[in-house]
């Protein structure tokens, strides 16, 4: 998989976030969700599904936070 360079205000976010910030977890959700369900319902047309993935979505960004910090400041 590509890494990807964070926007400093992203790294900022998941930092927060993996110091167990949840107004940052909050804003994480609040700036994508809508995004990554209309993805999801692009693909599967049931919204139910479609917030489930969402969901999920946010389940995995927050178990995996420090895998993900560690993704993007490696270098390429």
């Amino acid at each position: 998989m590509k890494s990807k360079t964070m926007k400093p205000e992203e790294k900022s976010v998941f930092l927060k976030i993996s110091l167990g910030s949840q107004p940052a977890f909050e804003e994480l959700v609040n700036e994508y969700a809508s995004s990554i369900k209309k993805i999801a319902f692009s693909f599967l047309n049931d919204i139910h599904f479609a917030e489930d993935i969402a969901q999920e979505v946010f389940l995995k960004i927050y178990e995996r936070i420090d895998q993900l910090l560690n993704m993007t400041s490696s270098p390429h």
